[in-house]
């Protein structure tokens, strides 16, 4: 899996050639959730960047950054609406 950092760049990358990925999520906004869809590491680069407006903590900040996605599996990202931290979850049918 790619370092933080180029995740963190590619996820920049990303919301600069999309200007509205972030705009739903503005930090002014009442919604809680982001849907998000792509490749795997798309995916995880896009819930980095979003991550600033979420709150995820640190310990998920790096569950996030070690994520292996594989097919048919996504991020739940939630911003807590009473406030502090937001919540991930890994989302897949392998427990199902």
């Amino acid at each position: 899996m790619a370092s933080r950092s180029a995740k963190i760049k590619y996820g920049l990358q990303l919301q600069m050639s999309l200007p509205k990925t972030s705009e739903p999520i503005h930090s002014s906004c009442t919604r809680t959730t982001v849907s998000v869809f792509g490749h795997a590491v798309f995916l995880n680069c896009v819930a980095y960047a979003c991550a600033y407006w979420i709150k995820l903590s640190e310990a998920d900040l790096d569950r996030l950054i070690n994520i292996d996605l594989g097919e048919a599996e996504g991020l739940l990202l939630e911003k807590n609406p009473e406030g502090g931290a937001g919540s991930l979850r890994h989302l897949h049918l392998r427990d199902a």
